[in-house]
């Protein structure tokens, strides 16, 4: 399973980490194909666009980002779209991807 926890303060995204496979089927794996294409965009856009990541750590089944600023409004719309892309996955595909806010 995938797990993705959003860190937010005062109502703002700060930054999320994501760990896990979803393990949806042996051959060609779409969803954790969706997660990591969705992830990695937010985290280039945030990073080469914005210049606004703190923390950027990725590597196989695991990725964490935090942004310098908070307040930036696009880099908390990139956030916002972020969490609602995801949490359409986790409604459709339950068993394979959790996404909570904390």
């Amino acid at each position: 399973m995938i797990r993705i926890v959003f860190f937010s303060e005062n109502s703002l995204i700060k930054g999320f980490e994501a760990k896990g496979h979803a393990l949806y089927s042996k051959k060609k794996d779409v969803l954790c194909a969706a997660v990591s294409a969705l992830t990695t965009h937010t985290a280039k856009a945030l990073n080469e666009r914005f210049k606004n990541l703190k923390i950027y750590e990725q590597e196989k089944g695991y990725m964490k980002l935090e942004v310098f600023d908070i307040k930036d409004f696009l880099s908390q719309e990139m956030l916002k779209s972020l969490l609602d892309s995801l949490k359409d996955l986790e409604e459709r595909f339950p068993k394979h991807i959790s996404v909570e806010v904390k």
